[in-house]
């Protein structure tokens, strides 16, 4: 029984357990097996780590058991020699991780200059040629709750989120001020509106599943990424319209505002400054005309959208 709390044999489990909690961590970092958990993830590499450790435990004292000092000696030795690469190894990586941070904040800060002063103006003036599919509304991100916001490429529907690897996100950090702001963002990000001062990020939503959306990631080449459809709000038009401080016509899609939602309604002769919507039916609005002042002067109908064609514009903001 003394063979087995030698200070030899009492090193031996030290040591083995050591090794392999970093083995066993490290390599469920490296397989990915904490991705997509938040929080959780940290722990799930721990849990690794130490069961990769006790089993080590249980091997060396079997080992013990079984062989001579001079062997347990030895494998102190090879332990040993084994923990110092290793952590060797760590601190290679973590002055890698360094450096590349370094680089990162660089274009972090590039990123951060670009995109307010690119959408500081949230109006939405659509091109001419409408170009940019309608969807089926927009995506705000959770950024008060989930401060990363991930994209995934082509999914695969059958798998849940957490069995898919991110190919780029977004993130985001308070301000002294107790809203946020993008921390670090890819090059290629132009969502539809973004003033976050207001706590204003919009997506448009091209297609809706039970875990994943496709949103247009870019607005101007129309490039699109999947991401969790749970990692915030999703919009739909006629609830994000009733939203809108107000609409206009658009000047190439001319209407005249009437008074029921029919194409062969009467008109409503009222002169106006603004239109606020007030309800939608199908594809037709309902507004409330305005004054410079704001106040009410009548109500009246248009039509919001047609053959997946958005046949208005909107602001966001006054």
């Amino acid at each position: 029984m003394s063979k087995f709390i030698k200070p030899s044999s009492i090193l031996l489990y030290i040591l083995s357990f050591v090794v392999f909690v970093i083995i066993g961590a490290g390599y469920a970092a490296f397989t990915g097996a904490a991705d997509g958990q938040g929080l959780a993830g940290g722990a799930i590499v721990l849990g690794y780590g130490i069961i990769s450790g006790l089993i080590a435990i249980f091997a060396a004292i079997i080992l013990v058991y079984s062989v001579s000092h001079k062997a347990i000696v030895n494998g102190n030795r090879v332990f040993f020699l084994i923990l110092l690469i290793l952590i060797a190894f760590l601190i290679i990586r973590q002055k890698m991780r360094k450096n590349n941070g370094e680089e990162e904040s660089q274009s972090r800060l590039t990123t951060d200059f670009i995109l307010p002063a690119v959408y500081s103006e949230v109006k939405n003036n659509f091109p001419e040629t409408n170009e940019t599919p309608m969807g089926l509304g927009f995506f705000s991100p959770n950024f008060y709750e989930k401060k990363v916001l991930y994209f995934y490429g082509n999914p695969n529907f059958s798998k849940i989120i957490s069995d898919h690897t991110p190919t780029d996100s977004v993130v985001f950090k308070p301000t002294e001020y107790g809203s946020f702001e993008i921390f670090s963002a890819p090059p290629w990000l132009q969502p539809e509106h973004l003033k976050l001062d207001y706590d204003i990020l919009y997506f448009r939503v091209q297609t809706l599943g039970p875990e994943f959306i496709e949103i247009t990631v870019n607005t101007v080449t129309q490039n699109t990424a999947y991401i969790d459809r749970f990692a915030g709000k999703i919009i739909l038009w006629p609830e994000f319209l009733l939203k809108v401080y107000s609409i206009e016509m658009l000047p190439e899609n001319p209407q005249t505002i009437k008074i029921k939602p029919l194409e062969n309604a009467g008109e409503v002769l009222s002169e106006y400054e603004f239109l606020q919507p007030i309800s939608i039916k199908n594809e037709w609005i309902q507004v409330e005309l305005q004054d410079k002042d704001l106040k009410p002067l009548n109500k009246g109908w248009l039509r919001w959208k047609k053959d997946e064609k958005l046949l208005i514009s909107y602001s966001l903001l006054c």
